[in-house]
Order: structure tokens, then sequence, then C-alpha cells
């Protein structure tokens, strides 16, 4: 993933980054996906403070698939832009409505079809891959998690930053508490 995703970045020229879940117990992926990318390789030095060259973390987004579908599924499909997309099935629903899962299942499947399918004449594209659990456990979303971790921290290599530092973050406090302290004498 993390060979796939550096690709993209540098030598396809994709700055964007979808994630697509056709499962709503993973509502807050897209979430964590932000934090955990765009923190971790959100950097334009690295360590010993030369420049990075090229781009880094792409900017990381997404919803629930079948939702999205009328929202920016168009864009996605027509738009001018290069995207890197992962689309999240779950074959066992987490529910009893296993006929709902069923046409759940056969939406996911058919937009992602559509999602890889453009012009062929077009310079916009999307790099689409399909990630598939037969079941939503505490072990598999575990894995799940682990397995961005761990392209997050080679993608950090590969592009020569820290992914476990941030400055941006340590200089917003500096600035915070320097406010909070002027704000006691006003």
């Amino acid at each position: 993933m993390a060979m796939f995703a550096y690709w993209n970045s540098t030598h396809l020229d994709v700055s964007s980054y979808c994630f697509l879940r056709y499962d709503e117990r993973l509502r807050t992926m897209v979430d964590w996906l932000q934090q955990l990318e765009m923190e971790s390789l959100g950097k334009s030095t690295k360590p010993d403070g030369t420049p990075v060259i090229g781009k880094t973390s792409p900017t990381v987004w997404g919803s629930h698939g079948n939702e999205s579908q009328h929202s920016f599924y168009q864009w996605l499909r027509e738009g001018t832009a290069k995207t890197a997309i992962d689309v999240f099935e779950c074959e066992k629903p987490g529910h009893s409505h296993k006929e709902l899962n069923r046409v759940l299942m056969a939406n996911a499947k058919a937009q992602t079809e559509a999602l890889v399918i453009r012009d062929k004449d077009s310079k916009y594209f999307n790099v689409v891959s399909t990630i598939t659990t037969k079941e939503l456990t505490p072990e598999s979303l575990g894995a799940l998690m682990a397995m961005y971790e761990h392209k997050t921290t080679m993608l950090g290599t590969l592009f020569g930053v820290n992914a476990f530092d941030q400055p941006g973050v340590e200089f917003s406090k500096k600035l915070t508490q320097k406010a909070y302290a002027e704000s006691e004498n006003n």
C-alpha cells in the first residue's frame, strides 16, 4: 500500500485520497485516517531540516459509499482530478437485514467498476483499490487499522520525514499558550 501511495504521489501526481466505506460501522474511519496520514505525513522538511522534494500526504477524505453516490461520485467519475480511492466492503453485515447488505455490496461493486472506467483520452483518472473482509470483528478492525498505520510509517520512510514528530502541532500549542497568557492581561 505504501509503495502504491508513494508511486501515486511522486510519479502520477495524485494528491487526493478518498476512503469509501460500504459499512456504517466504520463511520469514523475517515476522521481517523485524516489524523493518521495528514498529521504524520503533513510535513515539508526532513528531520535534518532540508526540504522534502515533492508532495507527502495527500488530502484524505471520504464518506459512506452508498450515501455519497449522489454527492461526489460524479466528480470522481468525470471530474478533473487524479484520485486514489480505497473502497471497503464487508461481506457479512453487522445486522439481520441480509437483503439490504446484498444490495449494498452490489452497489459497491458497480460503483467501484464505474470509478475505474474513465475516458481513455482523459488525463484524469482514479487509482482504485478494494479492501474486502468477510466479517467486521475486533480482530479484523485491528488488522485494518494496523495495515494503514504500517502504510503511514513506511510512507514516512519513503518521503524521508519523521511520521512521529508534530512540529506544526507543537508550534500551535506554543501560540495558544501565548494567546492565553495575553488574554489574562486584557
